[in-house]
């Protein structure tokens, strides 16, 4: 098992992930996703405490992707959410985002770098480098009212699932 941190030093622009493998004593390893559906999808939503997240990816040149984020609450956008990690002020991590993205591989339980673009019609922007094979977990923290809650994901190689592993 793996364990990951990352820090970032306020005002100096420095940011560290630091890893650890971690022994277990029992039998662990990543619950496996029902894959259907076809490879060409771009888009996936899940629901958290009635919200509908919205992860849509666009393929860039050399595993390059773009990721966007958008939340949702009885159809309409919401559009004052704050970022998790840092009670609604900008951090190193997350300038200009409406919440936080994480990418684990689920092979080696990697992190991912993750990097925030900023927010478009409501929508929050990332940018991450994926092999062209495997498959990847993604949570997306966001607050609101005070109250952090997480969108989980997995993408495989062209496709992308919702927490309960249904493809879309």
């Amino acid at each position: 098992m793996n364990v990951v941190a990352k820090l970032a030093v306020f005002g100096v622009g420095l940011v560290a992930v630091l890893g650890l493998g971690v022994a277990v004593g029992a039998a662990f390893g990543p619950t496996p996703s029902t894959k259907s559906g076809p490879a060409s999808m771009a888009m996936v939503h899940t629901m958290v405490d009635g919200y509908d997240v919205e992860l849509a990816r666009e393929a860039g040149p050399d595993g390059r992707v773009d990721l966007s984020v958008t939340v949702r609450l009885d159809g309409a956008s919401v559009t004052d959410l704050s970022d998790s990690s840092s009670g609604g002020s900008a951090s190193a991590d997350s300038v200009a985002s409406a919440g936080r993205l994480v990418a684990v591989r689920v092979a080696d339980l990697a992190y991912v770098p993750v990097h925030p673009l900023g927010v478009v019609d409501g929508a929050s922007h990332f940018e991450a480098t994926l092999a062209p094979t495997g498959t990847y977990r993604l949570f997306f923290d966001f607050a609101r009212d005070g109250v952090v809650r997480t969108a989980e994901f997995t993408l495989d190689a062209g496709v992308a699932h919702d927490s309960s592993g249904m493809s879309h």
